[in-house]
């Protein structure tokens, strides 16, 4: 089978198996106008002309597409420990008067959830108001997230638990575990981190709310258009997150968060 190259950011790569390079399509990496070349070709040619991937794809089955997207984004960060020259972002104003605040945490361990963090699907439960317009700061957000494989192709019931949660947010409710998120979504400027949801909701799987930054330079648009999203965990070491930025993300899903 030829060996074939293709163009990535300016820069060839390969050579590659067929079998690879289609697999870096269904994946997302590479699309049907990317520049490709095996021995025997004149000259460098896109995907579909070359007869790699049709001019139209298919469409990709819903749990197929967030599966994939998400094996994307860990492809495209790579095996830890990493070395990836991520910018460090900074604290917004609001936390500079609250050098107590969990949210800290998360500019503590930003490294090294970028060097060693777990991809997995983040969901929104709530989140700052401002953030679902363009802004000058970033602003936290309560999410739920699972490092249970199972959710790796079916991120959206994590919608159903994130509505619940949000369902029970300053009210009173007869179970214990149900009435604490009642209180955490309500005391908004006291975070709570790594919080397991109760499995009445999560069908026994182990789910997690914790409090994070949504680091607007992390975002296609730079503010929420979206509620699911890549997240980098790391439960070994801290109870910190981080969305996963955007750069990372494979195209079909900044197509989804861009509406396109």
């Amino acid at each position: 089978m030829p060996a074939w190259y293709y163009l990535q950011n300016g820069q060839q790569v390969g050579p590659v198996s067929e079998e690879r390079l289609r697999a870096l399509f269904d994946g997302g990496q590479i699309g049907p106008d990317h520049l490709v070349w095996r021995e025997g070709m004149p000259e460098w040619a896109q995907a579909r002309v070359a007869g790699l991937v049709p001019a139209t794809p298919p469409p990709v089955p819903k749990q197929r597409f967030f599966q994939q997207a998400l094996f994307a984004c860990r492809a495209a960060l790579g095996q830890p420990p990493r070395q990836l020259g991520v910018e460090r972002f900074r604290p917004p104003p609001f936390l500079k008067t609250a050098p107590n605040n969990y949210l800290w945490e998360i500019y503590r361990q930003q490294e090294s959830l970028f060097r060693q963090g777990l991809v997995v699907w983040g969901h929104i439960v709530q989140a700052n108001n401002n953030l679902f317009k363009a802004g000058p700061y970033d602003h936290p957000a309560s999410i739920i997230y699972s490092t249970d494989s199972r959710f790796d192709d079916q991120p959206h019931a994590l919608e159903s638990m994130a509505a619940s949660l949000f369902a029970v947010k300053g009210k009173r409710h007869p179970d214990p575990e149900m009435a604490e998120f009642s209180r955490v979504l309500a005391d908004e400027h006291d975070p709570a981190p790594r919080l397991p949801v109760p499995r009445s909701l999560t069908g026994g799987y182990a789910v997690f709310h914790t409090a994070i930054i949504v680091v607007r330079q992390h975002l296609p648009q730079g503010y929420l258009t979206h509620s699911l999203f890549p997240l980098l965990i790391e439960a070994q070491l801290t109870t910190a997150a981080i969305i996963v930025p955007c750069r990372f993300w494979p195209p079909g899903l900044v197509a989804m968060w861009s509406g396109s």
